[in-house]
């Protein structure tokens, strides 16, 4: 079996007026590595495609450690990290950030919600000519999906989740960033958060780089026209950089309906050997799901804030990859 297991924050306390960005210190990631090590057995992107190509087997209880939107503190804090501990791993990252000088509407949100209290987050939202306001149904849902927030903290995630397209969300979550920060603000944030051209260039000649495509957009939701964007753009950076074209991809967001089968059929017209949704799951059909493989977030597993797992038997309690996709096979 394959377990995947999905890295995004790796920082010390941040000095933000709310707490909205919860990440893992150097030591609780490094101790998080070291508790998955007595679990199984660390394996490399090149070790999974030796395997798809029919070269090498792997390991009967293998661990693949990734992280998502190329974030400069991956880099400087867990990369090191794991080099010290010989661990390998895949960084999957947005040309955009780099590319453009942008910041992921994910991202947005995130500082927004450090910076602005969730109940002006929600008085600016409503204030909008949107239909945002919420059912008594919807609420209870909210507070139900968002179970370790606080009711008003729920709500506002079920809005800007739920109650709105992504393309609207991304226009109003630009306004709402752009009249609370300004741009001398914003530059300082990008220069923080993201990685640089040298930095992927170390990653990519370790043999640890990979897709995230290209702008962080749920891939199932775009049209024809959107998706090939995503990807062709995402290509054209790295050939631009005169990087090696990752062979492995993330699908940002990561949910069913973000890797419906147009994206699956797409990575594989561009020639990705694996990719990962984020179903919480662990693989065993590797080579017959290779483009829609399952994955935790580091929260769930052993070392996790929300474990769900027995130390010493991770393996044996695992959920298998059950989301099924025709003709994504490897």
């Amino acid at each position: 079996m394959l377990i995947a297991v999905n890295f995004h924050y790796i920082r010390e306390e941040s000095n933000y007026p709310f707490s909205a960005i919860h990440g893992l210190s150097a030591a609780q990631f490094k101790s998080q590595i070291q508790s998955l090590g007595k679990e199984g057995t660390f394996v490399s992107q090149d070790d999974i495609r030796r395997f798809l190509a029919h070269e090498s087997e792997l390991p009967e209880r293998s661990i693949l450690v990734t992280f998502d939107d190329g974030l400069r503190e991956q880099y400087e804090i867990a990369y090191p990290i794991l080099q010290e501990l010989g661990v390998p791993a895949v960084f999957y990252v947005n040309p955009l950030n780099i590319q453009e000088g942008k910041i992921s509407n994910v991202h947005q949100v995130h500082l927004l919600r450090s910076f602005v209290s969730t109940a002006d987050m929600l008085d600016g939202l409503g204030k909008l000519d949107l239909p945002l306001q919420l059912t008594d149904a919807e609420r209870q849902t909210a507070v139900s999906h968002y179970n370790y927030d606080s009711a008003e903290e729920a709500v506002l995630k079920y809005i800007l989740n739920f109650k709105m397209d992504f393309h609207t969300k991304d226009e109003v979550v630009n306004r709402l960033f752009e009249e609370t920060f300004s741009a001398e603000e914003t530059k300082r944030f990008h220069e923080a958060f993201y990685m640089t051209d040298h930095m992927l260039r170390g990653l990519s000649e370790d043999g640890c780089l990979g897709s995230h495509t290209y702008s962080h957009q749920p891939l199932g939701l775009l049209s024809p026209e959107e998706l090939d964007a995503e990807f062709e753009k995402s290509r054209a950076f790295f050939e631009s950089k005169g990087l090696a074209m990752p062979r492995t991809v993330s699908y940002p967001y990561g949910s069913r309906a973000s890797c419906a089968q147009p994206v699956l059929d797409k990575a594989k017209e561009f020639d990705f050997e694996f990719g990962f949704t984020m179903e919480r799951a662990g693989n065993i059909q590797i080579r017959e799901n290779a483009l829609n493989l399952a994955r935790f977030d580091c929260n769930d597993v052993i070392g996790g804030k929300s474990n769900l797992f027995e130390e010493g038997r991770m393996f044996d309690q695992i959920p298998v990859a059950s989301w099924e996709f025709s003709g994504c096979s490897a």
